[in-house]
């Protein structure tokens, strides 16, 4: 959030601020009379503050002359050098100052009191030392060299390793959050506080990295697009500002530009990190060169304040707005004008692309949020947020979150209607910033403290602090928060550890039981296996002799029916051969009597005698008959007696099969039975023994977290020995110096593990 934010809602709270930093302003020195040699730094900067800079400083210095630097002094204004190092009396400052020449300065104020104009004039006479160690001489006007670094790279999420991490100020009360900005890639924020930011990984939460910031308050926090180098621009009002670029992997400071007269309220870093943008209340704002410190160019056309700076996500456009609404588009790498937008009534508090830098999302004080398209200039959605919008952060999904006076905090979909809804704070909610997969949102208020939400919940999971603990008070609380936590879990481990032990003692009794049943039972079914076996093969055996009676059987019935056949064909021949019989008798026995009659008779006589022929013929064939019928009779007895017996030794063999099958079948059952124990058994015993590998390995892990916990409880009441002393002396010292933190390299015990 920007100084010019800060202001214009600061009026709406009626609570005192929290304990001041060290003032910006320091009264005029007394005529030196210390130990240290007279310099710009400690003595003469304070009078030119106190009475000259009003008028000469930043881009609207009067004449050229800038009295903040000795730079400034050195180069001159439009009369030429303000000073000759080694000889007050032919300086065109003391001159002046003094009222010897004119014009007289301060214009229209008596001259200065003589102890401080004797401080000017030793001063020079006695070289124009910069700094009490510097050598007195006839310095050059070329400045504070510019050292140019290499911007770091990166692949994927970055975050802070091994940085800095003991705050600078460390406040009870909470600080206004005046700066934050979430990483495009990391899980990671950056909050400004009082002379300092703090970086805060999410995932798990705690602070990572705190980097200072003494030249006064961040006023504007901003990561780069690959999220390797933090931007955060502030100062002091009415006294300095400048923007100051960090490595986010080590928290060291890569650069610092800018040299303006009231503190910058925004600073952004171009795409290839070549040109960095400032702005701020002098109206102007300046692009520098990152690689040389150069100043590149200047944007003359606001009005009033800048309010907002930044650099489109790829590089070709930059947009600056200000506090009266003005609202310009420019070219990044020539500063030529590309747009310039409506004006927008009530003024601008804040800036963001959208990340295909097609789209500009405007916030402004009268409470809407505005959005421009790139190729004509046009806007293209307006739409109400708060009473006024304060901050405003455009997500990678395209949404758009803001927070604002009316103490709210908003995510808003792409048409404006909103997506999210944050809870109410007390007071304005003054910096919204949103990581770049949506699951962590971190909402800043004027009363101060940083609330963190996750993805979807509109209560705060946590709060931050923007002055976060020192590292004495974290490390006594982590040892605390452990503790505590082990005087909890230590009695459970405990008593895991008991039911582990009887389990496993149970498990001990148990495993050789099972093991001989297993083995038994394993026994039992090959035993039963084998007899099972045998009972299959006497059947299969059975079976195949059963079978080798079914040919013969169709041969005997065969044999049987043809024999009947046979037997029948003969009755039948042997009655028609009777038949025969009976009429051949009967018609001898007529020619008999006919003979008798008529002996002499020839007819009668051949009649006879061929009867008498055909009665032997009849007979002889009747005997015949009877005799293969006799035959026939025996044979078929034959072939039924040899079908009978061979029917009953079938029977008996299908008998013996059909009792051998139903015995392999029991065998087989019982086999089954005996093998389906076995198995169960077996089961039973890899169950007992995967059981009791379980226990023995849940013993172990249980034993050595027993006696790690027990290890960290005895390291972190040591530990405490140590930092909860160090601590109390610390508070004792911030609670008298308002919460700043004397820096020192001690190093803080380790709270591991």
């Amino acid at each position: 959030m920007s100084l010019l934010l800060h202001l214009s809602i600061a009026a709406a709270l009626t609570a005192p601020p929290p304990p001041a930093p060290l003032p910006a302003h320091t009264p005029p020195p007394l005529p030196n009379d210390d130990a240290l040699p007279v310099n710009f730094t400690d003595h003469v900067q304070p009078i030119l503050r106190e009475h000259c800079l009003s008028c000469h400083r930043g881009s609207r210095a009067k004449n050229g002359l800038k009295l903040k630097s000795m730079r400034g002094l050195l180069l001159g204004g439009s009369s030429g050098a303000a000073i000759v190092p080694g000889d007050a009396s032919a300086s065109l400052l003391y001159l002046v100052i003094t009222h010897e020449k004119s014009p007289n300065m301060p214009p229209d104020e008596d001259r200065l009191p003589d102890e401080l104009l004797q401080t000017i004039r030793q001063w020079i006479d006695e070289g124009c030392r910069e700094t009490a160690t510097s050598k007195p001489g006839t310095p050059t006007p070329s400045g504070p060299t510019f050292q140019p670094a290499n911007l770091p790279t990166a692949e994927g999420a970055v975050l802070p390793n091994n940085a800095p991490t003991q705050p600078v100020w460390s406040t009870i009360r909470a600080h206004a959050v005046t700066a934050l900005a979430a990483s495009p890639n990391a899980p990671l924020i950056a909050v400004g506080g009082h002379e300092q930011v703090t970086l805060y990984g999410l995932e798990p939460e705690e602070v990572l990295a705190v980097l200072p910031f003494p030249e006064g308050q961040p006023q504007s926090l901003r990561f780069n697009p690959a999220g390797t180098i933090l931007i955060g621009g502030g100062g002091r009002p009415g006294d300095s500002g400048l923007a100051i670029a960090w490595d986010v992997a080590t928290g060291q400071r890569l650069f610092t530009l800018g040299d303006e007269p009231d503190t910058v309220l925004d600073a952004d870093l171009s795409k290839d990190g070549s040109i960095l943008i400032l702005g701020g209340p002098d109206r102007v704002p300046r692009a520098y060169s990152t690689q040389t410190g150069a100043l590149l160019y200047e944007l003359t056309k606001h009005n009033d304040w800048i309010t907002a700076t930044a650099f489109s996500p790829d590089g070709v456009l930059l947009a600056t707005a200000d506090r009266a609404g003005g609202l310009f588009i420019w070219e990044a790498q020539t500063g030529r004008e590309f747009h310039q937008l409506e004006s927008i009534d009530g003024g601008i508090t804040a800036i963001d692309w959208r990340a295909d830098s097609l789209v500009l999302a405007v916030a402004t004080t009268k409470g809407d949020v505005r959005q421009y398209e790139m190729n004509n200039g046009t806007r293209t959605r307006r739409f109400a947020a708060h009473s006024g919008v304060l901050s405003l952060d455009f997500l990678p999904d395209g949404r758009i979150a803001t927070s604002g006076r009316n103490a709210g905090a908003l995510i808003h979909n792409a048409d404006g209607s909103r997506s999210q809804t944050f809870s109410i704070s007390h007071t304005p909610t003054t910096a919204i910033a949103s990581t770049h997969s949506g699951a962590h949102t971190l909402v800043g208020t004027l009363a101060g403290g940083l609330r963190h939400y996750l993805a979807n919940e509109k209560t705060p999971y946590s709060l931050l602090r923007p002055n976060p603990r020192t590292n004495e008070e974290r490390a006594v609380l982590h040892s605390e928060s452990i503790l505590a936590t082990l005087a909890t879990e230590l009695p459970t481990l405990q008593e895991a550890q008991q039911q582990t032990q009887a389990t496993l003692a149970q498990l001990n009794q148990s495993l050789p039981q099972a093991q001989t049943l297993a083995t038994t039972t394993e026994a039992a079914a090959q035993q039963a296996s084998q007899t099972a076996a045998a009972a299959q093969a006497a059947a299969t055996q059975a079976a195949t002799q059963l079978a080798a009676f079914q040919p013969p059987l169709l041969t005997k019935q065969e044999a049987l029916t043809n024999a009947t056949t046979h037997q029948v064909q003969l009755q039948t021949a042997a009655t028609q051969a009777r038949t025969t019989l009976d009429e051949a008798l009967s018609q001898a026995t007529q020619t008999e009597q006919d003979i008798t009659l008529n002996p002499t008779d020839p007819n009668t006589q051949s009649a006879h005698q061929a009867a008498t022929q055909a009665l032997a013929g009849a007979t002889a064939l009747s005997q015949l008959a009877e005799q293969e019928l006799s035959k026939a009779t025996i044979t078929t007895h034959s072939a039924q007696t040899a079908l009978t017996l061979w029917q009953a030794r079938l029977q008996t063999q299908t008998t013996t099969q059909t009792n051998l099958q139903t015995q392999a079948t029991q065998t087989a059952q019982s086999a089954t039975q005996a093998q389906t124990s076995a198995t169960n058994a077996s089961q039973a015993l890899a169950a007992l023994t995967d059981q009791h590998h379980e226990a023995t390995s849940r013993l172990a892990l249980t034993t050595t977290t027993l006696t790690e916990a027990i290890s960290s409880q005895t390291h972190h009441t040591t530990l405490l020995q140590t930092t909860r002393p160090a601590w109390q002396t610390l508070r004792a010292h911030l609670t008298q110096t308002n919460g700043r933190v004397p820096q020192t390299t001690t190093p803080i015990p380790d709270p591991a593990p």
